[in-house]
């Protein structure tokens, strides 16, 4: 999948902002160009700005956040939320 605007991912914010273990609901604001950051592997292509809603708090809004890898930290990235499968 590609991000685009106006989707809906999971963000897990940099640890010293929250200390949850579960990612955060987040809507992508805009997708790679001014927003991106170019750093080791980052991929500017799957670079996002987005908004993320921590419960009960105020909207933070972030730049250059990177999409998750897999043998990557989990913080300060996003990713697609787990698709649950369907019971009919």
């Amino acid at each position: 999948m590609k991000p685009s605007v106006g989707r809906i991912v999971h963000y897990w914010p940099p640890r010293e902002i929250w200390s949850g273990d579960v990612p955060l609901a987040a809507i992508v604001t805009a997708v790679g160009g001014k927003s991106a950051k170019s750093v080791g592997a980052f991929d500017p292509t799957t670079a996002v700005a987005l908004t993320a809603f921590p419960p009960g708090g105020i909207p933070m809004p972030r730049r250059g956040v990177a999409k998750r890898t897999d043998d990557g930290p989990l913080e300060g990235v996003w990713d697609w939320p787990a698709r649950e499968p369907s019971n009919g």
